[in-house]
């Protein structure tokens, strides 16, 4: 089940991709919602938000995650969270453009972060699904592939008068940030 119109063979190799996920003992949604609300950590409230998190099947998620949900939490997820929930997020379009900008600040800063944990996560089918989704929500066409193959991102400015520019820029840099 998917919440952008993704076609099925998509939705399918993202289930398989992610296939055995689990949160462990990262900071889940719930969890993190409670660190961005200054939760005591081990007070009775922070561990009952903590208990809340699904931990073993992110599929179980997936309905709840299509209606709207505050996206803050993310922001306080480690990356073992963000792994967890990235499918979740690519079947529900849920948060997709936080993610945008905090995979790029990541990228773009060098430093480490949750993010750069997050990419050191992933397999290679799990970019693939991850890039492919990006693609899609950027309105890809084929030519970007043109500007990664044969151009650098000073190139870009061939984007400007594109409806969608920022977004084929982030895509670039992520697509160019995973295949190293």
């Amino acid at each position: 089940m998917n919440f952008l119109g993704l076609p099925l063979d998509l939705e399918q190799r993202i289930y398989a991709a992610f296939d055995g996920v689990q949160l462990h003992d990262g900071v889940g949604y719930f969890e993190a919602d409670a660190i961005d609300g200054y939760l005591e950590k081990n007070s009775p409230e922070y561990n009952s938000a903590r208990e809340k998190d699904t931990r073993n099947d992110w599929r179980t998620l997936v309905s709840a995650f299509s209606k709207a949900h505050d996206e803050l939490p993310l922001l306080f997820m480690d990356a073992a969270g963000l792994h967890y929930y990235l499918p979740i997020f690519l079947l529900t379009g849920t948060a997709l453009d936080l993610f945008q900008t905090q995979f790029l600040e990541a990228i773009e800063n060098n430093q480490p972060s949750e993010y750069i944990k997050l990419f050191q996560l992933l397999t290679s089918k799990q970019k693939s699904c991850l890039l492919e989704v990006y693609e899609r929500l950027a309105d890809y066409s084929g030519w970007v592939e043109h500007f990664i193959v044969e151009c650098d991102f000073s190139s870009a400015e061939a984007i400007d008068k594109t409806e969608n520019r920022d977004e084929y820029i982030a895509l670039l840099k992520l697509k160019k940030y995973l295949e190293n």
